[in-house]
């Protein structure tokens, strides 16, 4: 993993916010414009449309970010689980396992 990488990482947040917050002004901005045009009967300004479509995808994107707690686990319970050595268990571990086991089964039997 890069260090850009870990950047966008812990900025990911920070960066879905900030699409939210745009998207939510242009919204806002484009309605606002909408109603006073046509509450005064005025010919509406040509860019109305992209600039809707524009907010309501920067809205849908900032969704789609994900937080940096998700991002770390996307990234690093993959590691860990396709990790060989914390697949393989040593054979002593496996018979500590059982009989201790073992031992739990015989206690919960006897009482």
């Amino acid at each position: 993993m890069t260090h850009f990488q870990m950047y966008l990482i812990t900025r990911a947040e920070v960066f879905g916010f900030t699409l939210a917050v745009f998207g939510t002004i242009i919204l806002l901005g484009v309605m606002a414009v909408l109603l006073f045009h046509t509450v005064e009967g005025m010919k509406l300004p040509k860019p109305w449309k992209p600039c809707f479509v524009a907010s309501l995808i920067m809205i849908f994107l900032s969704c789609l970010i994900p937080s940096t707690k998700s991002i770390a686990l996307i990234y690093v319970v993959p590691a860990i689980v396709n990790n060989q050595d914390v697949q393989a268990i040593p054979p002593e571990l496996a018979k500590l396992a059982k009989l201790k086991l073992e031992e739990m089964v015989k206690d919960s039997v006897s009482k």
